[in-house]
């Protein structure tokens, strides 16, 4: 649970700190919602999804690179 909690808190400072990021995973949200999605589209959804995770990944390592504990 306090892993969930402190995963979440990062991912909002990640957001908050790339705005564009926040803009494209509230777009992936509503994408997903799609019953109709294609196979095509599916994928295309996925490897969006992917790409905000690895920069969430980078952005975790860049925190604990410049300190040993996040700033929250």
């Amino acid at each position: 649970m306090i892993h969930k909690v402190l995963t979440s808190m990062m991912l909002e400072a990640f957001l908050s700190k790339y705005p564009e990021r926040r803009t494209e995973l509230e777009a992936l949200q509503v994408n997903c919602q799609s019953k109709d999605l294609t196979a095509e589209e599916w994928n295309t959804t996925k490897e969006r999804a992917d790409t905000i995770q690895a920069a969430f990944q980078v952005y975790l390592k860049e925190r604990a690179s410049l300190s040993q504990s996040f700033d929250y």
